[in-house]
């Protein structure tokens, strides 16, 4: 950022004090900007460090502000952090070239498609400073800002767009407004030359009520935003400290913006260091953050207190939420007491993907219970596994006849068991004349388990009587209650069907010796072979209505068949890895499912020898 306007690279400012919603309101000091980049050279950060940023700054706002959507890949990181934790983000497209301008629509139309995130998007701006710089005209800017909007509404975005420059160039190109819901003005004192005497100096705090009254004048239908304003810690013009200055700054600039009602943003979140090394202005260039570079906050923001002017229903809380030792112990508490929890409870040791796409479909499916772990509800300030670990217990909770199942979600849940159950179960698996290929959930096909489970426990419920709620297997693992249904289901069978039986669509292993003939075991009542022996096609007939839903976020029927589950599970988590694809397609495949080879022969083979 050099003065008002100028053509480097920059972060568009954002406001906030609002320490965990006190002294400041924060529907006036809407939100802080936040540039990922950091170090001298600039470097991106990760996804984790992403998700370590927005949750530093969510105690000092619920809005970020991001300029594109392609820049260190942030864009995607920022969104689906801010979703996770609860936030709001103000999204940049860049406008110019073109072909910049389609990519960030197609990875902000990626991003909504894999994690839901209109809800959370505040606002849009379509190009930055680009008539100041003279890289489009107004005439060019205002038509690629409408036709920004004719795409984001046909996409189903609801958000409201404009465009971001210099006061002055905003006043004078009054086409800006004609296409625009939301224009934001950029407005830096400390460029200007200007500076406070104290502590109360409301001089160019003034200035900036006054330029953003008049803007709103000038164009009654639209919303105008201040939407850069800032002071650099690295100020040596006067007898106070950068710091000082950028502190009293703050307050007086958040205090009027409550008192006049004007949407404030606040630059910036972090410092970079990279744009002061490489500044023709200084190193001042590079230190507007509230945070030192090395994510340590620059200066108290507990400590305000407005007091001139403010309406008599303004307060000052001692404390809008629970101090942090209480939150953590809270959601700690909650998250050892769940039946069923994620595999971790930090955060960062669990695939983000899939724990966002389980809070997304529990919430979707649970809105009420949901609305303990948003923002205000009691769990609102735990973090994403401690969130994902509520609502997948409820979820178990509601369906724990299914067993472990019902507290699988695509491998991030696991139940709590006593030592005595696990032991019992795997004793149960180890005996087991036929057993699933392994004990190890992840070896085992976990389409073809659920649907062992679901054919035998539906057709013959007296096989399955102790793995319902209560029995002596139903806190097993998944393959541990396949394989106890399995060699119930081979006892039975095995005389009219041999080892066939213990098939299951290649899953089933035998154990030898096998079982001796029973004399109350007869061909005409065992069933055939086509019938009795389940394999993947078999999955249309079972009952789905308790099957857990894994990743995809898009899911939200409970009548989805477990194996197309699981398959559009896994197409998701693998393009959600791998990034965007060139084209965006919305469109989900159906799943087709056949018979293996194993079964086609091994049911032949019965067949002749009954014939």
């Amino acid at each position: 950022m050099e003065k008002e306007g100028s053509d480097s690279w920059r972060s568009l400012a954002y406001a906030l004090q609002q320490h965990t919603r006190t002294q400041i309101v924060g529907a006036q000091i809407m939100g802080i900007d936040y540039a990922p980049r950091r170090g001298v050279k600039g470097e991106c950060p990760t996804e984790a460090q992403v998700f370590q940023d927005l949750s530093l700054l969510k105690p000092y706002t619920q809005t970020v502000r991001i300029y594109n959507m392609n820049d260190c890949n942030h864009g995607n990181w920022t969104l689906k952090a801010a979703k996770t934790l609860g936030m709001k983000v103000f999204v940049g497209v860049m406008n110019d070239p073109l072909d910049m301008m389609r990519l960030d629509m197609e990875l902000l139309l990626w991003a909504d498609l894999h994690y839901g995130v209109n809800d959370i998007i505040v606002g849009c701006t379509v190009g930055v400073e680009s008539v100041f710089r003279e890289d489009l005209t107004a005439q060019e800017t205002a038509a690629r800002v409408g036709s920004f909007k004719t795409w984001a509404r046909d996409n189903g975005f609801t958000f409201p767009v404009g465009y971001a420059d210099a006061t002055n160039v905003i006043q004078k190109n009054p086409v800006l407004a004609t296409t625009a819901d939301i224009l934001l003005i950029n407005i830096f004192p400390f460029w200007e030359g200007t500076t406070m005497t104290n502590k109360d100096d409301m001089g160019m705090v003034n200035q900036i009520v006054g330029r953003w009254r008049g803007t709103q004048n000038m164009f009654p239908n639209v919303k105008v935003i201040v939407g850069e304003t800032g002071w650099s810690s690295y100020d040596t013009r006067s007898g106070q400290t950068g710091l000082t200055l950028s502190k009293w700054y703050l307050e007086l600039l958040g205090c009027a913006a409550y008192r006049e009602g004007m949407p404030v943003y606040w630059f910036e979140a972090f410092d970079q260091p990279s744009r002061g090394a490489t500044a023709s202005n200084g190193p001042q260039e590079g230190q507007w953050g509230m945070f030192n570079d090395d994510r340590t906050l620059k200066y108290s923001l507990n400590d305000w207190k407005c007091t001139t002017g403010v309406p008599s229903t303004y307060t000052t809380p001692l404390a809008t939420r629970q101090p942090s030792g209480t939150i953590w112990n809270n959601c700690h508490t909650m998250y050892t007491s769940a039946q069923c929890q994620t595999i971790s409870e930090d955060q960062f040791s669990i695939d983000t993907n899939k724990t966002i796409a389980a809070i997304q479909y529990l919430c979707g499916l649970y809105p009420n219970d949901c609305t303990a772990i948003t923002d205000n509800g009691n769990y609102g300030n735990c973090n994403a596994a401690q969130k994902a670990t509520y609502m997948m217990n409820i979820f178990y909770q509601k369906n724990s006849a299914n067993g472990a199942a019902a507290c699988s979600f695509d491998g991030i849940g696991k139940l709590k068991v006593d030592a005595a159950t696990l032991t019992a179960c795997h004793n149960m698996f180890t005996s087991a004349v036929c057993h699933t290929s392994s004990e190890d959930e992840s070896q085992v096909d976990a389409t073809k388990v659920a649907n062992t489970v679901q054919y035998v426990c539906s057709n013959y419920p007296d096989l399955c009587k102790e793995l319902n709620t209560g029995g002596k297997y139903a806190q097993c693992n998944t393959v541990q209650r396949a394989t106890y249904a399995m060699d119930g289901f081979y006892a039975q069978f095995y005389a009219t069907q041999g080892d066939p039986a213990c098939s299951f669509d290649g899953i089933g292993r035998l154990t030898k010796p096998t079982y001796t003939t029973s004399s109350s075991t007869s061909s005409s009542a065992a069933p055939t072979t086509s019938s009795a022996i389940p394999s993947s096609s078999s999955s249309s007939q079972l009952s789905t209505s308790s099957v857990v839903p894994i990743t995809s976020s898009k899911t939200t029927s409970s009548s989805q068949t477990p194996s197309s589950t699981l398959e559009s599970s896994s197409q998701s988590t693998e393009t959600l890895n791998n990034g965007p694809a060139a084209t965006i397609d919305r469109t989900q495949q159906g799943t087709g499912v056949t018979l293996s080879p194993a079964i086609i022969v091994a049911a032949a083979s019965v067949l002749l020898a009954l014939f």
